[in-house]
Formats: structure tokens, sequence, C-alpha cells
């Protein structure tokens, strides 16, 4: 992990804490969209019934759906790759701020 993006997310402070969390709040913004829509994509998914989809329509909507969750998902993982090693750090050196939010 790069210094600098160390140093966008954190910054000392008095007390016995090293170090605290500079909260981002339009990335937190995002981060509550994101899971907003998967919940929405996941309780529309289920009232589709499996047993009856057909036809070239749905064919073609549950395909372009495919797409667009496999391309999120890989962008996510991306996101979590870069983002894991920080929360994992943050923990380690302040477990009371992480577990405040």
């Amino acid at each position: 992990m790069s210094p600098a993006h160390w140093s966008a997310h954190l910054h000392p402070v008095p007390g016995p804490d090293l170090c605290c969390l500079v909260p981002d709040p339009v990335a937190q913004g995002l981060w509550h969209r994101v899971v907003k829509a998967i919940d929405k994509a996941n309780g529309t998914i289920d009232t589709i019934g499996w047993v009856t989809v057909s036809g070239e329509e749905t064919r073609a909507q549950l395909r372009e759906a495919a797409d667009l969750i496999e391309r999120a998902g890989a962008i996510l993982e991306r996101t979590s790759v870069r983002e894991k090693p920080l929360s994992d750090e943050m923990y380690q050196l302040a477990p009371r701020e992480i577990d405040s939010y």
C-alpha cells in the first residue's frame, strides 16, 4: 500500500489510540448506495419464478442483468483488494473506532 493512500485515510490524534479513520462521506454514501442496489436486485430476483422464466425477452433481460452484475462484482473485488488491507490494519490499530461505525 502506498504511503499516499495511507496518508489520505489516517492522521495522528492525541490519546490512547495511534490513529483514527478520516471519514470520506462521499465514499461512505456510495457504499450505502451499492448496498441498497444489491438488496433491491436480490429482492427482485426472488420475485421472478425460476421454474416459469421463458421467452426471448426474458432471456435477453436476464443475460443483460447477469453481465452487469458480473461487471459490478469485478469492480467491487478490485475495491475490496485495495481497501481490505487498510481496514485490517485500522482494526488492529484502533478497534474502538472501527467497531463504532
